[in-house]
Formats: C-alpha cells, sequence, structure tokens
C-alpha cells in the first residue's frame, strides 16, 4: 500500500505484531521437539552421565508440567475474550483467533517435551553443543 496508495493500512503496525508474535508461538513447539531452544549446560556438562540424563529428563518434566500450568491459565482468558468480542484498537480485528494460537502453542510445546526421547537429549547431544 505505501508504493500504490502512498500510505500503509492504518491497522498495518497491529498486523505485523500480530503476525510476529503468531510466528513465535508457532515455532515454539518446534524449537523445543528438536532442542534448539537456548539451553545452559554448564552444570550438566561436569557431572557424570548417569546424573546428566536424570537432570534431563526432570527439565522435560518441569517444561511439561509449566505448559500445563500456561496451558489451563489461558483458557479462561481466551474465553473472555471470545465473549467478549474483543477487537484490536485502530484495526478492529478480532482478537482471539491470534489468542487461540497461545494455548494450542502451550499445549504443542507440552506434546514436543513429552514425544522427545531420553536418548534424543543425551550426553552427546550436549557435547555437541558445548563445543559449538
Amino acid at each position: 500500500m505505501r508504493y500504490f496508495a502512498l500510505t500503509p493500512f492504518r491497522f498495518t503496525e497491529e498486523l505485523v505484531g500480530l503476525l510476529m508474535t503468531t510466528a513465535f508461538f508457532l515455532a515454539l513447539p518446534l524449537a523445543t521437539l528438536r532442542a534448539e531452544h537456548v539451553r545452559i549446560v554448564a552444570l550438566v556438562t561436569v557431572i557424570p552421565d548417569k546424573y546428566s540424563r536424570i537432570a534431563q529428563k526432570l527439565a522435560g518434566l518441569f517444561g511439561m508440567v509449566f505448559c500445563l500450568w500456561l496451558l489451563i491459565l489461558c483458557l479462561p482468558w481466551l474465553e473472555f475474550a471470545i465473549q467478549r468480542n474483543i477487537k484490536t484498537e485502530v484495526g478492529r480485528l478480532l482478537m482471539y483467533p491470534w489468542m487461540a494460537l497461545f494455548p494450542l502453542s502451550a499445549l504443542l510445546t507440552l506434546v514436543a517435551f513429552a514425544v522427545r526421547s531420553p536418548e534424543q537429549i543425551g550426553s552427546q547431544d550436549l557435547s555437541d553443543q558445548v563445543s559449538s
């Protein structure tokens, strides 16, 4: 629109923010599944392999509990947005389709934590990350 009408849509900034947030929340489960997110491995690399695997399993369990907790907390928030038919301020875009991505992302990230096998998060994976 900037080239054809010499002005952008008035809701461009809102739409860009919503699309960027959508991209982040849809990429989060995949990044978790592939373990391509930021991880702090300083402690796990210095303890014996047996304890390292236990620590990584505990980290996965904490990740699942956190995602479940987020899912439980955000469902009433989404329900409220649907009931009130909440829209953005400038463009009057409906918010609940965008807000529905948050519980979907939490659910898919929970599944990603559950699907990752202990072999995928073994000590070799950690040593590869430390060396790079």
